[in-house]
């Protein structure tokens, strides 16, 4: 289950993500949890399942993955892994992650393996790890290319 504490929250809102767990944050429950108020009394659905269709369509209003977090994993903070986890859950339709088993920055993920994803995220420990392997090799790429042309 994904953790969802004011750290969170305020990462979130400072750094401008724009995934689908608004409603979560706004009021602090499960995705199935909508107020009376917020139901339109015509149609009978949410203000959150509007909301949430609106999103699906602009997909190419998101924020670049660049803008909420660095591309060096070895750079990121333990606020820039949270960001990550979020994207890749939202992006890879990953479902829940609990946030607070990666207590740690970027590097501290590079000494993860395998295993240790896994049972950080039994679901979604697999593409997980992939996602940040692909990104470390391509950071060290990037670092050997530039250590190249000089």
């Amino acid at each position: 289950m994904v953790i969802w504490n004011s750290t969170v929250i305020e990462i979130q809102h400072r750094r401008g993500y724009t995934g689908d767990y608004t409603h979560r944050m706004q009021y602090g429950q499960g995705a199935d949890f909508v107020p009376r108020s917020d139901r339109d009394k015509s149609t009978g659905t949410s203000r959150h399942r509007r909301r949430h269709e609106q999103r699906r369509s602009l997909q190419s209003t998101r924020l670049p993955v660049a803008a909420m977090f660095p591309e060096d994993p070895r750079d990121w903070a333990r606020d820039d892994v949270i960001s990550w986890l979020l994207w890749a859950s939202d992006h890879y339709r990953l479902g829940p992650v609990d946030v607070e088993k990666f207590h740690m920055n970027g590097k501290g993920l590079i000494y993860l393996n395998k295993d240790g994803f896994e049972r950080r995220a039994p679901s979604a420990g697999d593409k997980l790890f992939q996602d940040f392997r692909v990104r470390f090799a391509r950071a060290i790429m990037a670092e050997k290319n530039a250590h190249c042309k000089v």
